[in-house]
């Protein structure tokens, strides 16, 4: 993700809440974390703390919402 805040400070860089960390490593446990996302799963995984959401995601051909408390 750093590849698209190259010009902003770490401190002003939106990067995923705990809760969409939470859902995508259910996600990954699961096996239905899509390959193609991949290049978001270091920060995912970072941000991933406490329960994952009742809906983890909402997964398309090439696009995953994932879901929120």
């Amino acid at each position: 993700m750093d590849d698209f805040f190259l010009y902003q400070s770490k401190e002003d860089r939106n990067i995923p809440s705990a809760v969409f960390g939470s859902a995508a490593m259910e996600l990954i446990k699961m096996k239905m974390f899509p390959k193609w996302a991949l290049f978001a799963f270091k920060d995912l995984k970072e941000s991933a703390n406490g329960r994952p959401p009742s809906i983890l995601a909402y997964i398309g051909v090439d696009i995953m919402i994932l879901g929120q408390s």
